[in-house]
């Protein structure tokens, strides 16, 4: 196979894998939003839960599920609080209306060992 052939069929490959590990960490993301309850009102579903940010933001974390790194994920999450999306909806808000932050990191995910 000429050098060029290999070349495409290399990235293809790679393109593959880095799709597979993106889709897994989206399937782990699911997984574990199941097990989490909004920090503020209590409920649970994975279709609503979402990660309010605490400080330092380096990415939204159902965007660096395309990075297919959980570890990543993981260390973004710490940074966070899990909020259904009417509430994390109301934190902005009142946020935005006050120019304060609402929580701290004692707020932050506890990921379950069981599910990494």
């Amino acid at each position: 196979m000429p050098r060029s052939q290999r070349t495409d069929h290399e990235k293809r490959q790679k393109h593959i894998r880095k799709r597979q590990k993106a889709k897994d960490a989206r399937k782990w993301l699911w997984r574990l939003k199941a097990t989490i309850k909004c920090n503020d009102c209590g409920f649970s579903h994975p279709a609503v839960i979402q990660f309010h940010h605490l400080g330092d933001k380096k990415a939204g974390v159902s965007e660096m599920t395309k990075s297919g790194s959980i570890g990543a994920l993981i260390r973004e999450m710490a940074k966070c609080v899990p909020l259904c999306s009417n509430c994390h909806a109301i934190r902005h808000y009142e946020e935005r209306k006050t120019g304060e932050r609402h929580g701290d990191e004692s707020d932050s995910v506890t990921i379950q060992l069981s599910l990494l």
